[in-house]
């Protein structure tokens, strides 16, 4: 398991998907400050659609789970 999945299923007690786990390479790029396309390429790269990222009721748990991890872990972590 991955320290973005591990750390926000141990803070939010939320089970995610493993659909899931393809963020990582996201946030990992995120955290090395790699510059990145528009958030809705990012999703389209990540096999998830355009909207996912932005639109809260596209894919409401990947959208929760990437908005928990660049507000809180990302941020508490840099």
């Amino acid at each position: 398991m991955s320290k973005y999945l591990k750390t926000y299923q141990e803070k939010t007690g939320k089970i995610l998907k493993p659909q899931a786990i393809k963020l990582d390479k996201l946030f990992d790029h995120i955290e090395k400050r790699m510059p990145l396309p528009p958030r809705g390429q990012q999703a389209v790269n990540l096999g998830f659609t355009a909207h996912t990222l932005n639109d809260s009721s596209e894919n409401p748990e990947i959208y929760k789970y990437y908005h928990w991890v660049i507000n809180y872990f990302l941020k508490t972590s840099q």
